[in-house]
């Protein structure tokens, strides 16, 4: 998320701020509230995720990002903050969680003797997304459309 505070710092002014773009503090309570949408996502709907089964909780998860990313694009094309709040900070947390919990209870039905393996190797692969979209992301950023 990180690499997205700038440009949605510089949103209306290019190369520096204009006074009616938003200031860091209230771009950065995104992330935090999308980290706290995982977690109660995936401690509320994870006895769902588990009875509905690994198809339904990936459909779930993909249709709550993609409508995340549409609602905050329309956010930032209106320059309306609370739109990306609700977009990605409320239904991308939960596309997040509800995307986590998919592959993992998956990996750990299929490996019943090496449970901690099986979830390391999830929780890195999880976690390694971003080693791989940080480059990726600064690059596109870099060339102008």
């Amino acid at each position: 998320w990180s690499m997205w505070n700038f440009p949605l710092m510089h949103e209306l002014g290019v190369v520096a701020a204009a006074p009616s773009d938003w200031t860091l503090s209230t771009v950065v309570g995104v992330f935090s509230l999308t980290a706290t949408s995982l977690g109660f996502t995936t401690f509320f709907l994870g006895p769902w995720a588990e009875r509905a089964g690994p198809r339904y909780a990936a459909a779930a998860s993909a249709t709550c990002y993609g409508t995340a990313l549409a609602l905050s694009s329309a956010g930032c094309f209106t320059h309306c903050l609370p739109l990306i709040y609700l977009g990605y900070g409320v239904l991308g947390g939960m596309g997040w969680g509800l995307g986590y919990i998919s592959p993992v209870s998956t990996l750990l039905r299929w490996f019943p003797d090496k449970k901690g393996l099986a979830g390391g190797l999830a929780l890195t692969a999880f976690g390694g997304g971003g080693v791989v979209a940080s480059p990726l992301i600064s690059a596109l950023q870099s060339q102008p459309f």
